[in-house]
């Protein structure tokens, strides 16, 4: 048998880097968290730093100009702090469904009462955005990020102070609920178009 010694060299270390990598991942322990609370709070999108401007009623700023921070408190039981792991994380008891409500309609399709966050999308960076499934799958089930935002999709009917509150409804039964926020949202202006 005729080895060329480079060829088997770089099989051989590519072997057992995957055979390494392999291994951690099945002996690597999970950390585990439970959602204690969530909390609101209205921003100014603004894509350099998201938290960086707070919200102002007087300004009555259109829709698209708002971002809502999305504070999880999140209790860590366990931590994996081995270094060679890639870290995974898990909730003990899992988010099922999340609702955004609001005292006033939004658009006809979405009265008072009717769940908001079918309308809206969730970002950490306001560049890349996501659906309310993904959100509740990926972040609020199976990661440690402990903020996020979430922004409308729908230009509102009217212009209106709206009571937002969010309720998380985890598979055991139980909910939560954030702090109630008020937040004027106004319609983006459509009757006078710009040209490109």
């Amino acid at each position: 048998m005729n080895f060329h010694k480079p060829t088997f060299v770089i099989v051989f270390l590519m072997s057992l880097g995957i055979f390494a990598l392999s291994s951690c991942e099945d002996n690597c322990s999970v950390t585990r968290y439970e959602l204690q609370s969530i909390s609101l709070a209205p921003r100014i999108l603004n894509v350099e730093d998201l938290d960086a401007l707070t919200w102002n009623d007087d300004l009555e700023l259109p829709v698209n100009n708002l971002a809502v921070r999305i504070g999880m408190n999140k209790f860590f039981s366990n931590i994996n702090n081995d270094d060679e792991c890639f870290p995974k994380f898990e909730i003990g008891n899992k988010v099922k469904n999340i609702r955004l409500l609001s005292n006033q309609g939004f658009v006809s399709s979405h009265p008072a009462g009717e769940d908001l966050f079918t309308i809206c999308a969730f970002t950490f960076d306001a560049r890349n955005f996501i659906e309310k499934e993904d959100f509740v799958e990926s972040f609020i089930n199976d990661s440690n990020f402990n903020r996020y935002f979430f922004v409308f999709n729908q230009n509102p009917e009217l212009q209106a102070t709206h009571r937002l509150v969010m309720y998380v409804d985890f598979e055991d039964g139980s909910t939560i609920e954030s702090n109630p926020i008020e937040v004027l949202i106004t319609p983006i202006d459509t009757s006078n178009p710009q040209p490109d």
